[in-house]
């Protein structure tokens, strides 16, 4: 129980950072990273993705 829920917070972790990021810097960190937008909706996903992980983790689904 608790490995899951580290590890959405740790996916939640990541997106916040891919939204919050400037695109430069991501650019320089991954060489091959797609367009900005691209990078954006990945990073909303994972966010969702995480908090859903979590919020399942608690309520127990």
């Amino acid at each position: 129980m608790t490995s899951d829920i580290i590890l959405g917070l740790i996916i939640a972790v990541i997106g916040i950072f891919i939204l919050a990021c400037p695109y430069d810097m991501i650019k320089t960190i991954f060489p091959r990273a797609k367009s900005e937008k691209i990078l954006k909706v990945a990073g909303a996903v994972a966010v969702a993705a995480g908090v859903i992980m979590v919020v399942m983790e608690f309520i127990g689904g």
